[in-house]
């Protein structure tokens, strides 16, 4: 898609690149998009947090492949697989 990424690991959080809603999302807690240079070796390690700008319409591309993913609203974790998002979404839109 060709949008900058930013990933958390449990000792960083680095990014590929930087676009306005990188940066307006790092400004929330008054940091800096941190553009690495190792960012290659960073996607190997054990990622806790994907960060990316994106609209409802990119959704689908973006999650492309995803077998399950940990949703965080309103302080309440859930761990559900994207297939069965998926299924409630097109649930939803027939109502």
């Amino acid at each position: 898609m060709g949008k900058p990424v930013a990933l958390a690991t449990k000792d960083r959080m680095a990014a590929n690149g930087k676009d306005q809603d990188l940066i307006d999302y790092y400004a929330f807690g008054n940091a800096e998009v941190d553009v690495a240079e190792d960012f290659e070796d960073i996607k190997k390690e054990k990622v806790y947090q994907v960060l990316m700008g994106a609209r409802v319409e990119e959704y689908q591309e973006i999650l492309k492949g995803v077998r399950e993913l940990r949703l965080r609203h309103g302080g309440i974790e859930q761990l559900t697989s994207y297939r069965s998002m998926q299924e409630k979404e097109q649930g939803l839109r027939k109502c």
